[in-house]
């Protein structure tokens, strides 16, 4: 931008053209401004989401373990199970995130 403001101040463009590229050199920094905002956007639900996260994993962590199946918490928390081979299950969590659980045959 300074360039542009020095080669106007000596002659060496025409007011259109210094106007021209002032326009597109104001249409880039908006553009770059709203892609800064949605990085930021991304940032902070990618932050809340691993907050929410944690927060899951330590609620968990403080339930009293049990040998039964509950069907109704699987289902609020577990979105799809895909067999990859005869000893990993990859759990895909409805918060987005995919937990591999590797089976132990004794």
């Amino acid at each position: 931008m300074l360039d542009l403001v020095r080669s106007k101040r000596i002659g060496n463009i025409t007011e259109e053209e210094y106007n021209r590229r002032g326009s597109e050199i104001e249409t880039r920094i908006n553009e770059l401004s709203h892609k800064r905002d949605e990085l930021e956007q991304r940032s902070n639900i990618a932050k809340l989401t691993k907050k929410r996260v944690g927060d899951i994993i330590d609620l968990i962590n403080k339930i009293d373990i049990t040998t039964e199946f509950d069907g109704e918490i699987f289902k609020s928390i577990v979105d799809t199970v895909v067999v990859r081979n005869n000893y990993t299950l990859d759990f895909h969590l409805k918060i987005g995130l995919t937990e591999s659980v590797i089976i132990v045959r004794h």
